[in-house]
């Protein structure tokens, strides 16, 4: 491992005051397997080795063995390592998966099907290939974890072991921390229920500069989350995980404004109607403002106390590269940044003779320098051995070499970890020498918005990591996964989180996937897996073949919002063969057996039949916009109404898995109701919007003359293909659309430019009757999902093939 990587890594994963003993990660260990697999409880004998045991260059192994008396033991130098060692054995020792609970759950038929566990004939011993692996995205606490309890959390935290994560993003809670922050700092919790979103856009209120919006939020929310994150945390550090906790980062209430008139206090971007103020561009307080710092000393101070720490800390400022805190081209009060701030020169006098200059280097931009040196400055005044996490998906979209150089040169060596947030398709690390010899995170985000569909990039997975490896140069201290939502494509993930411990690219990639088919669906008819086998590998040349994909990958017409929205150009959703693809989905349905107490066949081939169904919707749309350009009303109503019967049939497949269900999502959203019905009601209102329009309250709030930057118009940028959410959202929306256009044309010649703001109105009506209205949306799946797919196949094959 190289040097300054290996310096923060010695920070990021030494001890801590709250840093489990080896006795309590065995014993959470233990308790993993026995919630996984209760069977075999006793069966395994957990032990945690010493770093001197490791071969590797990190310090980090896990391996597995058979014991004397039978039993096999998983071992590793943490309760991470070791569950690692449980889950390597389940995969390659006893073809088994082990999977999230949206995408089909655990296949554990090949163990749980025998009296003894199969033994290890040779013992196992893997060396990491990185220290780190970090988990989660601000975006997937709002997007997947919004809704969970404790036993969700659980569930969450041991496939986080499983999966070699020690470098967990933890921002459950946080708001309790706030409100105590703002209460000492002569905020009222009145003024404060301006600031808070509701529950299912809070990623957005903590740093993105929303507001209020699907609020009020409960206090009751306020203090479960907070108690929730209490039992959560423990959990994680039971393993040896670190968990990385929020610290202030500058965003305020409006009321701050009034508060502390003379502090540097600015909103940012441009919101010139009431409604788009109230939501909107919120405040951010400059980083070189003194108050800065007593926010961060207090808020630090309650979030220590109540959570604990581990000295790693994450503060990202705003997706704006010219927004306070983080720049001053939006002060009010403009600081002369060459000169530096005298409060941060303080707070890094006390820490060693290598740290970096005060005054900022001749070539980097002098203002990215001191807003980095001051905010990282802050944490220290606190916690002096805090470490920062930040993201650098900001620096996408234009940063200057300059600009980058300042922000990551202002800190310590081995204090500030970059996470380089979509690596696999857009890496920074690549155009900053390494990030300047900074320790970064390669991450993969792979995810926008937790939609549904298949798609990825796996030789792209398997030669990114490791190829930062094979360069000596490189600054690489470990990989991650930053999706913004979780339960979509399995094998995506199971692939990402191997490059946590494998040192070389998987050599056979066909040979991997015929594995990976092996263990999500098993059985005894030879045929059968044969099949299974060959359909992954088609997948693998196909849907899970798109290099350099982006966020239209994961769009398809069905979710898109007829005539004129930003997410209905959908050219680049489209990479690969669809006839190909037909074979992958036929061999699947032909891979069909028994079923042996698992959800993974049914969910796959659910999946599948939604891919190609939805990927063929773009030839129907097209054949509609065709008729329409002609003003041929029987071909309107052809492809109209096959258009709304595609998304029909979509959702007759997803219903016939618990995990596709969008009453799922909406049961779990009305469980956070407290007893209470309008806090209940305020949950599933919440549920609603974020799957589908963000929208004001009237059509001339929501003028799509509006800013894109400006709050919330944002169109189902977070759409799945649940059954629920298709048959009674996406389908009708089409079938209003149909009607609306043919109304439109009754009186006009071919050519004719429909009334968009006519349609805008009429849309938004609907949004806002669809989401206040309750739905019975079925919470229990229905149907045969072979027999659905089956004759879906038989109905659409010949048209995809055309």
């Amino acid at each position: 491992m190289h040097t300054t990587a290996a310096a923060l890594c010695l920070l990021l994963l030494g001890t801590s005051a709250s840093a489990a003993t080896p006795e309590q990660q065995v014993a959470a260990v233990s308790g993993l397997i026995s919630r996984l697999i209760p069977q075999f409880a006793s069966s395994f004998r957990p032990e945690i080795w010493n770093a001197s045991q490791c071969t590797g260059e990190t310090g980090l192994c896990f391996g597995y063995r058979s014991g004397a008396d039978g039993s096999i033991v998983v071992s590793g130098t943490t309760g991470v390592e070791a569950s690692m060692a449980l889950q390597h054995y389940l995969k390659y020792g006893a073809n088994c998966s082990v999977s999230w609970p949206g995408t089909g759950g655990d296949q554990l038929y090949k163990l749980t099907s025998l009296s003894t566990l199969p033994p290890v004939s040779t013992p196992v011993v893997v060396n990491r290939a990185h220290k780190m692996h970090y988990y989660a995205n601000v975006c997937t606490f709002s997007y997947s974890f919004v809704w969970y309890q404790l036993d969700d959390w659980q569930r969450e935290i041991d496939w986080m072991a499983l999966n070699g994560v020690n470098l967990p993003l933890a921002y459950t809670g946080q708001e309790k921390i706030y409100q105590k922050t703002y209460n000492d700092l002569g905020i009222t919790d009145e003024e404060l229920s301006g600031f808070w979103a509701g529950p299912a856009f809070m990623a957005w209120a903590r740093g993105q500069g929303l507001m209020a919006w699907g609020g009020p939020l409960p206090q009751q929310w306020i203090d479960g989350q907070w108690n929730l994150s209490r039992q959560i945390l423990p959990m994680m550090r039971a393993f040896g995980m670190k968990p990385v906790l929020p610290a202030f980062q500058g965003n305020v209430p409006v009321a701050m404004l009034t508060k502390y008139p003379d502090a540097n206090i600015s909103r940012i971007g441009s919101c010139p109607t009431p409604q788009s103020s109230k939501y909107g561009c919120a405040p951010w307080m400059d980083a070189l403002d003194p108050l800065f710092n007593k926010t961060q000393d207090t808020f630090l101070t309650h979030l220590i106390t109540d959570f604990g720490t581990d000295h790693v800390y994450a503060a990202d400022g705003t997706f704006s590269l010219t927004s306070a805190p983080w720049y001053s081209s939006q002060a009010k009060n403009p600081v002369i940044t060459r000169n530096g701030n005298r409060a941060a020169k303080t707070a890094l006098s006390t820490m060693a003779s290598d740290s970096p200059p005060f005054a900022p280097p001749p070539d980097v931009d002098p203002s990215a320098y001191v807003h980095s040196q001051a905010a990282f400055a802050s944490m220290l005044r606190t916690d002096p051995d805090a470490s920062w996490v930040f993201q650098t998906w900001s620096w996408v979209y234009g940063a200057t070499d300059a600009y980058m150089r300042g922000w990551v040169t202002a800190v310590p060596k081995g204090r500030l970890l970059l996470l380089d947030l979509m690596a696999e398709s857009d890496p920074i690390w690549k155009v900053t020498d390494s990030y300047y010899g900074a320790p970064f995170i390669w991450c993969m985000l792979h995810n926008f918005g937790g939609n549904s569909g298949m798609w990825g990039d796996l030789m792209s997975l398997s030669v990114g990591p490791t190829g930062c490896l094979a360069n000596e140069s490189n600054s690489i201290a470990g990989t991650g996964l930053t999706m913004e939502g979780t339960n979509t494509n399995p094998v995506v993930y199971e692939f990402m989180n191997e490059m946590a411990y494998r040192q070389l690219p998987v050599s056979n990639m066909d040979g991997w996937l015929s594995l990976y088919a092996e263990r999500r669906y098993p059985g005894s008819d030879a045929a059968a897996s044969a099949n299974a086998a060959a359909a992954w590998v088609t997948f693998g040349t196909t849907a899970y073949n798109y290099p350099q994909y982006g966020m239209m990958a994961s769009k398809d017409t069905v979710q898109a919002i007829p005539y004129g929205t930003p997410w209905d150009v959908l050219a680049g959703s489209h990479w690969y063969n669809e006839t190909t693809f037909l074979t992958g989905w036929q061999k699947l349905l032909a891979a069909n057996q028994p079923s042996v107490g698992s959800w993974t066949y049914a969910h796959d081939l659910a999946t599948v039949t939604a891919q190609a169904l939805a990927k063929y919707s773009t030839t129907v749309f097209n054949n509609l916009n065709n008729s329409i350009a002609q003003n041929n009303t029987a071909g309107i109503d052809t492809y109209g109404q096959e258009m709304v019967k595609l998304i029909q049939d979509i959702d007759s497949v997803s219903a016939t898995v618990p995990s596709l269900l969008m009453g799922a999502w909406v049961k779990s959203a009305a469980a956070w109701s407290f007893g209470n019905q309008s806090i209940e009601d305020l949950m599933i209102f919440n549920a609603k919007r974020q799957v589908s329009f963000w929208s004001y309250a009237t059509p001339q709030d929501s003028s799509p003359n509006a800013p894109m930057n400006q709050p919330p118009y944002l169109m189902d940028y977070a759409a799945k293909h649940w059954a629920g959410l298709l048959g009674t959202y996406h389908a009708p929306r089409w079938a209003l659309y149909v009607d609306w256009i043919k109304k439109q044309l009754a009186s006009h010649e071919a050519g004719f430019t429909p009334d968009k703001n006519d349609w805008d109105t009429t849309l938004v009506n609907w949004y806002n009757e669809w989401q206040t209205t309750n739905q019975n949306f079925p919470v229990t799946p229905t149907g045969d999902t072979w027999t659905i797919s089956s004759a879906l196949y038989a109905a659409y094959s010949t048209k995809i093939m055309q």
